[in-house]
């Protein structure tokens, strides 16, 4: 937008090159329905953030769960510091 404006400036026939500037199709969809257009967005971006969250957070849990817990044997022979922690 701001170069045809600034090329608009220098032009002498500016209301010309503004007027094929806004002519784009582009342009007028996104001047009528850019806002709708960016919140859609926004909400699935925010839809697709909760979702991959929600993901990781059960996956790890999963893993959690399925891994064993690190267990001392039971020949596992104490030391004297073990002893005096105890």
């Amino acid at each position: 937008m701001a170069s045809a404006y600034s090329k608009a400036s220098e032009d002498p026939d500016a209301e010309t090159i503004l007027a094929e500037f806004e002519q784009h199709p582009l342009y007028s969809t996104l001047d009528n329905h850019g806002v709708t257009i960016m919140l859609i967005e926004l909400v699935v971006l925010a839809i697709f953030t909760v979702a991959a969250i929600g993901l990781d957070a059960s996956r790890d849990k999963r893993h959690i769960a399925n891994s064993e817990e690190i267990k001392p044997a039971d020949d596992h022979i104490m030391t004297e510091q073990e002893t005096q922690c105890e």
